[in-house]
């Protein structure tokens, strides 16, 4: 018991027996400070050690063309934003999404 149960978290403990140590670090999408933690299997069934923070990862800042604004700036991954047309430029608005890698 004591398996890492963090939205966003990925381990190697299943099957875990006493002694083994296990790693939990973010699955892509997510950040996790420190980067990785290690966790031990303990004689009484549980998991010692402390798992890392896992939040949503942060995409970078799109590049868009002279004339186009966006909404696009710190948006976690699977964010909706908007790039848009500025002021004396034609166009139509365009929804985008945050994505792993962009």
């Amino acid at each position: 018991s004591g398996f890492p149960t963090t939205k966003g978290a990925v381990h190697n403990c299943t099957g875990a027996r006493t002694g083994d140590i296990c790693i939990v670090e973010a699955e892509a999408g997510y950040d996790a400070v420190p980067s990785r933690s290690i966790l031990e299997c303990l004689p009484d069934g549980t998991i010692s050690g402390t798992e890392p923070v896992i939040s949503p990862a942060l995409c970078g800042t799109p590049s868009f063309p002279t004339g186009v604004g966006s909404t696009c700036e710190n948006k976690v991954v699977g964010a909706e934003c908007w790039a848009y047309c500025e002021r004396n430029y034609l166009g139509d608005a365009r929804r985008n999404f945050c994505q792993v890698g962009t």
